[in-house]
């Protein structure tokens, strides 16, 4: 009896999670990802119309500074995914120090000096990028081609994203492929 319960309560939650992920935008807490370095967390992911959203967050340990790279930065971020198939980065928001918001839209690359005073600096930022073709359920988020194997890179590896079939997507930019 208390395993038909447990069943019962998981499928209905999954059916749950399943009617509300129709609904846009949908933000899914703590994505299922492979970790790069344990100071980077992926915070979040919202889903939009357009555009997908992730929350980036970076803890120093210690004093450092964070630089971000805006689009026109080849530096900055991107999506790639099992196909080799990439997305670009289309903006920087809401960047922020331990909580205090340091640019609405990042307009240029930027570096944020840690605050001295605080022991365990926090950076966040939301990533924009266009909505994924249909068949996407997995990218990986690189900071730079040139920087994918750096350890002081920010990356997030085996992003497992949510298909919205009932919406048309824009196909996948093919340019990084043939560098």
């Amino acid at each position: 009896m208390k395993h038909h319960l447990l069943a019962c309560l998981l499928f209905l939650g999954l059916a749950v999670k399943a009617q509300t992920i129709n609904k846009l935008p949908f933000v899914e807490e703590k994505p299922s990802y492979t970790i790069w370095n344990n100071i980077y967390t992926l915070e979040k992911i919202e889903y939009q119309l357009s555009y997908i959203v992730m929350t980036f967050k970076v803890t120093h340990p210690h004093h450092t500074t964070a630089t971000l790279y805006t689009p026109d930065n080849p530096n900055c971020w991107f999506l790639r995914d099992k196909k080799g198939r990439t997305y670009d980065l289309i903006a920087i928001c809401n960047v922020r120090l331990n909580g205090k918001l340091l640019h609405k839209h990042l307009q240029k690359t930027t570096s944020i000096e840690d605050d001295p005073k605080v022991k365990k600096n926090e950076v966040t930022c939301e990533l924009v990028f266009g909505r994924l073709p249909d068949e996407v359920e997995q990218v990986d988020l690189i900071e730079g081609a040139a920087n994918e194997g750096a350890m002081n890179a920010y990356h997030a590896y085996r992003i497992k994203v949510r298909p919205y079939p009932k919406f048309k997507r824009p196909m996948a930019n093919e340019d990084r492929n043939s560098q």
